[in-house]
């Protein structure tokens, strides 16, 4: 599956609500209950992913393949994200 660097971009700032930290690429820090962090990073610009990267990104927002495609590609809420992530921590798997 292509994906394209400003759907990622558009998941995280728009669906998401963060802030991106700028600087050579965007970072964005995931906060839970106050304690828990995940940062991630994904480049600036247009155009597709390499699926490394694609790949890279993925493990850093904790999501499995299909959970990752559905927060870029819509169907998949920010609420949704933090009851997977918030269900992950229960579990300690993070």
């Amino acid at each position: 599956m292509i994906i394209k660097k400003q759907d990622v971009k558009r998941a995280f700032e728009k669906k998401l609500g963060l802030k991106p930290e700028t600087g050579k690429e965007n970072n964005v820090f995931v906060e839970f209950a106050g304690c828990e962090k995940i940062r991630v990073t994904y480049p600036k610009g247009r155009g597709d992913l390499h699926p490394k990267t694609a790949s890279s990104i993925r493990k850093q927002t904790k999501l499995s393949w299909d959970d990752f495609i559905d927060l870029v590609k819509c169907p998949l809420s920010a609420k949704d994200y933090q009851k997977i992530i918030r269900n992950k921590i229960k579990q300690n798997l993070l």
